[in-house]
């Protein structure tokens, strides 16, 4: 059966082949942030949502540095950990939507 974003594949599914993971498992774009090949850095993140047949739809989140950790997160966690990542960035005077100093 061919995959039909929308229909068959959740919209935000961005998988070009469903074969590789199975027709019924869907993955979203993968975002990543921080430095991807300096060493001294301190590591990168990335987020990304997945899905199994219809299934809930998780987060998940890797970080990276040196060695690799993922974990997957319920829609309700990864809501709380928005929110409290949100609250730690206004505590170091970041604004969370803009990522602008709210320090003068």
């Amino acid at each position: 059966m061919a995959v039909i974003p929308g229909q068959n594949c959740p919209v935000w599914c961005r998988l070009d082949d469903h074969e590789l993971d199975g027709p019924d498992f869907h993955r979203s774009a993968r975002w990543r942030f921080g430095a991807r090949s300096k060493p001294a850095d301190r590591g990168e993140a990335g987020v990304w949502l997945t899905q199994k047949s219809h299934g809930p739809v998780w987060l998940a989140v890797q970080a990276a540095h040196m060695t690799t950790a993922s974990v997957d997160l319920n829609i309700k966690d990864a809501a709380a950990l928005w929110l409290r990542l949100g609250e730690l960035l206004e505590q170091a005077g970041v604004d969370p939507v803009t990522g602008r100093s709210t320090t003068v």
